[in-house]
This record gives C-alpha cells, sequence and structure tokens, in this order.
C-alpha cells in the first residue's frame, strides 16, 4: 500500500502530464503554452531540442518557436549551440525557471495534499491508474 508521500508524489506528477492544472497555474502573466513548455522541459530532462519539445506538446513549429522565444525573453530557458554539432540547439530550464517551477510545484502540492486529506485512498490509487492509462493513451496517439 502506498504511504501519502508516494501518492501526492504522483498525483502531482500524473496530474502535469494530463494538463490538469493548466488553469489555476500558470506562468506569471503567461499563457497555457508557455506554462506547458516549462513543465514539460522539467519533466523532460537537463536539455531537449526545440522539435523534441514541440512534438512533446503536440503543436506547430512556428508555435515552439514563439513560445520558446517568450520565455527566453523572460528568462526563463537557456538556448545552447550543440559544440558536436553547431546546426542543433538545445533548450534547458534557466535558474529562474527552476525557480518558477519550484513555485508552482509547491502549489501543486499542497492542493494535492487537501485532495488526498479528502478523498479515500483507494479512490486516489483508481484514479492514478486512470491518469496513468491516458498518459499511455496519449504517447500510443503521438506515435
Amino acid at each position: 500500500m502506498p504511504t501519502n508521500e508516494t501518492l501526492i508524489e504522483e498525483l502531482v506528477h500524473q496530474m502535469n502530464q494530463q494538463q490538469l492544472f493548466r488553469h489555476s497555474f500558470r506562468v506569471p502573466h503567461g499563457s497555457r503554452g508557455r506554462f506547458r513548455a516549462i513543465m514539460s522541459l522539467y519533466y523532460g530532462g537537463e536539455q531537449i531540442q526545440p522539435s523534441e519539445l514541440g512534438q512533446i506538446m503536440n503543436v506547430s513549429t512556428p508555435r515552439i518557436t514563439a513560445i520558446l522565444n517568450k520565455l527566453e525573453e523572460e528568462d526563463l530557458i537557456i538556448r545552447k549551440i550543440a559544440t558536436e554539432d553547431r546546426r542543433k540547439i538545445f533548450v534547458s530550464l534557466s535558474k529562474k525557471g527552476k525557480e518558477v517551477v519550484a513555485r508552482k510545484l509547491k502549489q501543486q502540492r499542497e492542493y494535492v495534499e487537501q485532495l488526498v486529506e479528502r478523498v479515500e485512498q483507494s479512490d486516489l490509487e483508481a484514479y492514478i491508474r486512470v491518469l496513468k492509462a491516458m498518459e499511455e493513451l496519449n504517447v500510443e496517439e503521438v506515435e
């Protein structure tokens, strides 16, 4: 039987994967697209190519370019040219971007902690299973 801590962590992760926080937790003065991008960068790893990020977010190349330009203007991301192949560009969260994500995750965690207090553990476990199934289905659709 998972602990409350495990349930909370899993719920925050799965709810972010399904973008269930998109209306409540936004980048300051930001759009949902920018919030999705910084959360995708956070969950996607240290560095990612813009094209990969666009695929993860299921947005066009011009749209991901516009999102990244705005995030760079806000000092939330860093673009780096690959040393081994100067045609490749990698994007990562800046220090400020990581701080924004940390604040948002803290807010999300507080929300989920309240949820865990109000809902039976078996219901939460079932909800996590449903969210995981939805994530798997979304991955299959992209492939």
